[in-house]
């Protein structure tokens, strides 16, 4: 992650990720803040979730053609 925020000079000083999506690069000294209350999950829960969500992205791409 900190290579693709890094500033390159072949790129005219622009982090990679600025170049390629336009968002802003963050310094690895930044704070990521989350809001809310931090919750414990289980790996296996993380993977369910994300099956549900890959299986209603299908669902919806079906839908709309």
């Amino acid at each position: 992650m900190v290579l693709n925020h890094t500033p390159f000079p072949s790129l005219g000083g622009v982090a990679p990720v600025t170049a390629m999506t336009g968002i802003p690069a963050i310094r690895p000294g930044d704070t990521i803040f989350i809001p809310g209350p931090i919750e414990s999950v289980t790996l296996d829960a993380i993977q369910t979730s994300q099956l549900q969500n890959v299986e209603r992205v299908q669902q919806a791409l079906v839908d709309i053609h």
